[in-house]
Formats: structure tokens, sequence, C-alpha cells
């Protein structure tokens, strides 16, 4: 049976995934096993010696006036000095997480990279992506931008060190740091960044120049023979590597394969975005942390072409000014927090700017300057990438989040109260099986969350299970998802939904997930003139008779103290106290109630080891509150939820 549904799945995948990304998928596999992605990437120091005018930099990036960060205040400052210093005492706050410690010399350069793909070999750790986030260098833009701040030597010399570090360790194409080529072309682009931060010292350029100019020439060597794979994902992948391309064209633009690598890299840049981005702006992965990725990538890849006075084609500007609108739809303007949506793998990438890890307003503003030609946001700390990257920070305000928001067509309400319900027709394959989750916000708190991501590589049940529609903010039938899953990153059988009515108080949407079981599932969400909120789900049989099904309604907010009334939760949070009621036709809910925090039972009977958590970046969760309400009964049947905030 086993066999037989590995077939069926994979014949779905092949018709859901289309041809095109079938045959590169198919491409990449026999590259990879008959040894033919070996030969391209051999190491380069086996071939023949090369002119050293091949490399010679080009220095295109301007460093902005150190005196123009004033306006930030001395804080902005001291915080990039302090931050840096972690990372000369040999730490580093991964995914923006916690301090762990700086390794770049685990020792398993030993075997081609080739060998690790094909699993043959698997590095000790149990995650890869522990192996790849340090080798990213995404920290070694903070300590060129202390070197720029207080010109201290020592931050130069850390990064030398840790550079010679990784190069002994990692030679070219050896070792799993050479085994992605999207994780490659992030470390070169912030390597490139780096010379750029450090060029002004003699010291810098006598001891590292021709280093780091070999480094990028194997970077971009490294990244051509597998385009097949990138196209295959048709995400962050090819995005990634089509700006790495172009990066190391104009960074070593005396190479030979200068002018190959920067037009390979803009027409694949080209076609990414015309293919990535939807007709309202949602990026391919459905996930607020690659959308911001996606428009990182953009905004450096607008700074490369403006040094070369190229600029982007028209319809590429067009699709990233509704990108970068639809995440302003998607902002807390508040907390310049956004909905936890899609996969968080932790990536921050280009960190140019200073502001928190889930703080998306340096992006949005940025964007909206150069995307838009006007800004979105007040001015304030977040206005540093601007500074950053040469964009005009004098430019008009646009107009109010209040009008902003309805850039997003399932949002309603207020700057400071607003929510929104995920509706999507899938044109191409979902992250999360998540139709109709509901998202809250209430003066700068989500109050009904996302639960995230946590791991994508981990024992189970850890290994990306909270892309899971019973973690979300909806309904699950017979704890089943709405989708069927393929894979760790694979839904097949996608659940398609669609706006039945939008009004500037209501939204309401339906979803055919659960059709194979006769069962459709609609909701509307509603403001109430208290600023409170109503969730109305209607769940009823379209076809046949059916057994009793197991209904359950989640809901997941904040780890607050909290008081049960007879009726009602009542929830205290830093701005105030609001109160959750379930409901139905026959009454208040009892019977059926459970709250778990962190996978145990604390009102209930039975624990769920995936609820009752959040997981604000990659690899961490902390305790959150999942309230569940549990009922089997004949269909139809309708369960409002109701939140009130108190006054």
């Amino acid at each position: 049976m086993d066999l037989i549904r590995k077939f069926k799945n994979g014949f779905k995948a092949v018709i859901q995934l289309g041809f095109s990304q079938t045959a590169n998928y198919l491409a990449y596999q026999i590259g990879l096993r008959s040894g033919l992605y070996h030969l391209q990437t051999i190491v380069e120091g086996k071939k023949r010696k090369k002119p050293d005018t091949y490399f010679l930099p080009q220095w295109f990036f301007a460093i902005p006036e150190m005196e123009a960060f004033s306006i930030f205040g001395n804080n902005y400052r001291q915080s990039i000095i302090s931050e840096a210093d972690e990372i000369v005492s040999g730490r580093i706050r991964l995914f923006g997480g916690e301090l762990v410690t700086l390794n770049l010399s685990q020792n398993y350069a030993q075997y081609h990279w080739t060998i690790y793909e094909r699993g043959k070999i698997k590095p000790a750790i149990g995650d890869i992506k522990y192996v790849w986030e340090p080798a990213r260098f995404d920290w070694a833009i903070t300590l060129g931008k202390a070197y720029q701040f207080t010109q201290n030597e020592i931050y130069l010399k850390s990064f030398q060190r840790y550079l010679n570090v990784f190069t002994e360790n990692n030679p070219p194409n050896f070792g799993p740091n050479w085994q992605s080529g999207q994780e490659v072309s992030l470390r070169m682009i912030n390597l490139v960044i780096s010379s750029h931060l450090f060029k002004d010292s003699s010291d810098f350029l006598n001891n590292n120049r021709k280093v780091l100019c070999e480094m990028v020439e194997a970077h971009a060597c490294r990244i051509v023979p597998t385009i097949a794979y990138a196209k295959a994902q048709n995400n962050n992948h090819l995005l990634s590597e089509a700006v790495g391309l172009f990066t190391a064209g104009a960074f070593l633009n005396n190479h030979p394969k200068s002018k190959f690598w920067k037009e390979k890299g803009f027409n694949l840049f080209y076609q990414a975005i015309q293919k990535q981005i939807d007709e309202n702006g949602e990026y391919v992965q459905h996930s607020t942390n690659y959308h911001r990725m996606m428009l990182m990538l953009s905004l450096w890849m607008d700074l490369l072409l403006k040094a070369e006075n190229r600029f982007f084609k028209k319809e590429t500007q067009q699709k990233l000014a509704l990108a970068n609108k639809w995440l302003i739809g998607h902002l807390d303007e508040l907390s310049g927090k956004v909905a936890n949506l899609g996969h968080n793998d932790g990536s921050n990438i280009l960190r140019f700017s200073n502001s928190d890890y889930s703080d998306f307003r340096s992006v949005i503003q940025a964007s909206s300057r150069v995307f838009l030609s006007k800004t979105s946001l007040p001015s304030g700390n977040w206005d540093d990438l601007c500074l950053w990257l040469s964009i005009p920070v004098d430019s008009v305000l646009a107009e109010s989040i209040d009008e902003k928001q309805f850039w997003l067509s399932n949002r309603i309400g207020s700057s400071n109260s607003w929510a929104s319900i995920r509706i999507m027709d899938y044109s191409n394959r979902p992250a999360h099986a998540d139709q109709l989750h509901v998202e809250i916000w209430h003066n700068g708190e989500n109050i009904a969350r996302d639960a995230g991501t946590y791991l994508y590589n981990a024992a189970s049940p850890w290994s990306n299970s909270l892309a899971s529609t019973t973690v979300h903010n909806t309904i699950s039938i017979n704890s089943q998802d709405q989708m069927t899953r393929g894979g760790r990153f694979l839904w097949l059988d996608w659940a398609q939904a669609k706006i039945e009515n939008n009004t500037t108080y209501s939204v309401s949407g339906m979803h055919d997930g659960y059709i194979r079981k006769g069962i459709l599932h609609s909701r509307k969400l509603e403001s109430r003139k208290d600023q409170g909120w109503l969730i109305t789900d209607h769940i009823k049989r379209i076809k046949g008779k059916g057994s009793l099904p197991t209904i359950q309604l989640n809901w997941l907010v904040q780890d607050w103290p909290f008081t049960i009334n007879e009726n009602s939760i009542l929830f205290n949070t830093p701005t105030g106290q609001f109160e959750l009621t379930i409901f139905t036709i026959a009454g208040i809910v009892a019977d059926g109630l459970n709250i778990i925090r962190a996978g145990k039972s604390v009102m209930g009977k039975e624990d769920s080891i995936l609820h009752g958590w959040f997981s604000p970046t990659y690899g961490l969760k902390i305790p959150a509150l999942s309230i569940l309400y549990t009922v089997k009964e004949f269909l139809p049947i309708e369960i409002t939820t109701r939140v009130s905030f108190m006054a």
C-alpha cells in the first residue's frame, strides 16, 4: 500500500507542479547522480593559473557618510558596535534569536558537495541549516558597519580571522557549505558587500583582495551548473542565484565570464519576478518572511543595475510595486511586525538595517521608495536601510495605513485594531494548509497568531509539522489537513478558497479542502462597533450522509495569564484585557473545550504535543496557549467565536 500511495502522490506532484518544474528537477538529478556536476565543479585550485587582471575588484557600492546616521541618535551607532563586539568575541544571533557560538571550523570538507547532496554522507549535526546559516557571512556586514563607524581595526582583523578559518575548512566545492547554490550565492553577496565596507583599509586590500576575488569566482562557477535545481524549486533559490551571478559579474568586471554572469543573472531575475509574484502581489512561497527576502534581493539588484546605469524592465517594476503593497497589507504599523504567515526559516539577508529580526519596516520603507516612488511609513530608525542603499529619504509620505490596508482585500479594521482571513486560490504550491486562518491584532499585540515554523529537519513530530491545518486558527475535520501531505515541503490536492463577500466591516469566504469528505467549510470575519470581532464558522455536508465528523476549532494566543468565567476566557495582556467566547446555536460551549500550553493541557483532558507553541524564528519555539474546541455533531453546525476588548 505504501508503494501504491507513493506512486499516486508522485503522479499528482508531476501534474500539479507542471512539466517545466518536473523536467528541471529530473535534469538536476541526472546531473547529480551521473557525476556530471562533480566534474563541472572541480576544485578551482586544480585548474591552470589565471592572470591577476581577472581579480581586480570593481567598487560599485557607495558607502554613506556616517554623520547621516546621527538622525537616529547615539543608541543606533552603539547598538551596531555592541553587536559587532559580540561577533568579535565569537558569538552571533543565529536566525535573529539568542546568542550562539560562531563555528566555521567544522571539518566536513573531505568530501565533494555532491556526496552530501546525494545523502551518502551526512554532517554530524542534525539540521543542515545550522551548518549553512553561519556560513552565509551575513554577520560580516555588521563587522563592516562597525568598522565604518569607528575605523577600529579589530573588526577588520576579526573578519580576516573568520574568513581564513572558513577557507581552510571549506575549500571550493568541498563540504556541505557548497551543497546549495542558494547558500553559495548569499555567502558570495555578503563577501562582496563586506569587501566594500573594509576597502578603505590598505591592510585589507593588501592581504585579502585576491583571496576574496578568487572566492567570488569559485562561488559563481559553483552556481551556474545547477541552475536547473533552482528552476525546479521556482522560489527564492532561483532569485538568490540570479542576483548572486549578477553580483559576481559586477564585482569581477574584468573577468572573462563577467558579461555572461551578469546577463544570465539579469535574465533569470526577470523571469523569476514575472513568474513568482502573482497578480495580487503575493510571492510564490506564500510566506511573509520569504516575501521580505525577495524584496531585499530586489533592492540589492536595483542598486547593482543603477551602478551600471541600467534599470528594471517596466514589467519587473510593476510586479515589485504589487509585492510591496502586499507586504504592507500584512504590516502592523504600531509594532512593525507582520503576520507569521507560511514558512519562516529565520532569513534576514543583507543585514544593512539595524532593525530587529521581527521588524519589517526597513524593507517596506526602502522598497516603497524604490518601487512605489513614495514612502509608506513616517520617518524612523527603519530609514537606515535607505541610507545604506543610497535611496533618497526626502520623499513624501503616502496615504495612511488605514487606506493602504485595503491593498489586502481580506483585511479589515483600523491601524490599531485589525484582522485578516486567509483566502487563497492557488496557482502554485502552498506552504501551509491554512485556508481561512484568521489573524487578529490590537494595539500592537498579535492577539490571534500563526504558530510559525520552528524546524524543517528534526525527529518526529518536529519536521515542519507546524504547517498543518490543526495548529492554525481555523477548523479541521477528523484531525486531518485541508490538503494531502506529499512531503516535508509538498502539499497535494490543493485546497482552494474564494471570497464570497467583502465589505468595509466584514469579509467571508469558503474553501473546498474537505470536499472529498462531502463537507464544506465557510467562515465570516466581522468587526464589531466596540472594536471586537466575531468569527462565524459554518460547516455543512454537501453530499452523502457519512458518519459524524469530529470538528475542531483552534485559536492560538500568547502565553498570557487568564481566568475562566462561566461563559468565557479572560486574558490579561500588556495593553489591556480581552475576552474570548466560543458558542454554538445551542448555547455557550463548556464541554469540548481544551486549553493547551507547550503541548500539555492546562484545562481539559488531552495533551497535544504540537499545540500551544509559537515559533518567532527558526529553531526557536516558546510556550503559547491553544484554545481548542472539539465537537462531534450532525451537520450542519455553526460555531461562533467572539473576541471582546475591555475598555
